[in-house]
């Protein structure tokens, strides 16, 4: 999903207590029994095995000490937000999704100097009457945005190397009355969407970029819904010609179902496999990512924790022992996320105010391990997010917060 947590519920679903109510009862977090994982069952010749096996090791007799990550530059950008996606454009370039306090979608290129600061190297102009906003990049940048009339509205633009932002195709009307979005990119030419529709449906869609400016649908897969609070979506390593993914549901805010796809050329897509797990009481799916035979996904519970569950994609290998999903954190109000070559990064803003960044290490059987740490307790506001990839030079993380006025400030890190 989203890095931004209050994007991540529903309309008139699950919604959390206030933040004060949360502060409030910052006392007892600790004291309450985590819940246990449970209700395992596989289903469609065991295709998928749920892993409960997930340590962490960050003080253990042995372990180093997590390397500290230091706040190397922190800019106002002057630009005001409800929320806002960065994905990276190429070596110290990101381009910024975001829904301005207008309600319209805008696109901002950010270029990393060396020293750290970050500076604006393009805009588009706004795109009116928006109510959620993604962004994925294939061979064009992909916008998708939900209007405040309830459509699927898909965009195409092209971003020069020197950060100029130009529109290269419009879709509209994609999809009618949803309720929300999700996208991700299946290889240069195809994307997926999957969408929640306002008759508590689930439609999952691939389109394919076609010529210079055209989106073409080829699939559309359509299941019942259950009321949720958050969705995930994550594309899987393909197998011979087939493409596959991943989508996950809280369907319940106690009960998390994932579902495996295929699509073979010129076939229309298929559901291979289902799962459905009992999980602690879920807020929002913060990241799911894949690594080799595993899906991963980061969630936050009401309560503020954020945990992380590993399920198992290798059908040869037995169900391995289970025990608790893994607590990367307490008290967190709100939590973006970074992929890496060997794991992940997070960056969460807390309910003491604090924001701060963690860097963990996956290994292969899913553990993992905290490898660097770092705060700045200077930023206030709620939202938070992250770029989707480390970019190089010498602050290779770049973390934003959207403070209490809905001005978006970026931070380097290194």
């Amino acid at each position: 999903m989203s890095s931004l947590l209050s994007t991540h519920l529903m309309p008139s679903l699950l919604q959390l207590p206030a933040i004060t109510a949360w502060q409030d009862a910052g006392g007892t977090f600790k004291q309450r029994a985590t819940a246990h994982i449970h209700d395992l069952r596989t289903v469609w010749d065991n295709a998928l095995q749920f892993r409960r096996e997930v340590t962490v090791d960050m003080f253990g007799e042995g372990a180093a000490a997590p390397q500290a990550i230091v706040a190397v530059d922190q800019s106002e950008t002057g630009v005001y937000a409800h929320e806002a996606i960065m994905v990276k454009h190429r070596a110290r370039q990101v381009l910024t999704a975001v829904r301005t306090l207008e309600d319209q979608m805008r696109l901002f290129s950010w270029r990393v100097n060396a020293d750290g600061s970050v500076i604006c190297t393009g805009s588009s102009a706004p795109v009116e009457a928006i109510q959620q906003v993604q962004l994925v990049r294939a061979r064009a940048y992909i916008v998708g945005c939900r209007t405040q009339s309830g459509e699927l509205q898909l965009s195409r633009w092209d971003v020069s190397n020197t950060g100029a932002i130009y529109l290269a195709g419009e879709k509209r009307q994609c999809a009618h009355r949803i309720q929300w979005v999700e996208m991700a990119a299946l290889s240069a030419d195809l994307v997926a969407t999957f969408v929640l529709t306002q008759a508590n449906t689930w439609q999952l869609l691939l389109w394919q970029l076609q010529g210079d400016n055209d989106l073409v649908l080829l699939h559309m897969h359509e299941l019942p819904a259950t009321p949720v609070s958050s969705c995930g979506l994550a594309v899987l390593p393909p197998s011979g010609d087939s493409l596959r993914l991943a989508t996950l549901v809280a369907e319940t805010p106690t009960a998390l179902t994932l579902h495996l796809w295929q699509c073979l050329p010129g076939e229309t897509l298929t559901l291979t496999a289902t799962q459905r797990i009992a999980s602690p009481t879920v807020a929002a799916i913060i990241a799911t990512h894949v690594t080799d035979n595993q899906v991963s996904v980061i969630v936050q519970t009401v309560t503020g924790q954020l945990r992380l569950l590993v399920w198992r994609l290798d059908t040869e290998d037995q169900i391995p022992f289970c025990q608790d999903a893994v607590v990367l954190g307490e008290n967190v109000s709100h939590c973006g996320y970074q992929k890496q070559a060997d794991g992940f990064a997070l960056v969460c803003h807390t309910m003491a105010g604090e924001v701060q960044v963690q860097s963990w290490h996956q290994a292969h059987d899913g553990s993992v391990t905290m490898v660097g740490v770092g705060s700045h307790s200077e930023l206030t506001g709620g939202e938070v997010l992250c770029a989707d990839e480390p970019l190089e030079g010498n602050a290779p993380l770049l973390t934003g917060i959207v403070d209490s006025q809905g001005e978006l400030t970026l931070t380097t890190w290194r």
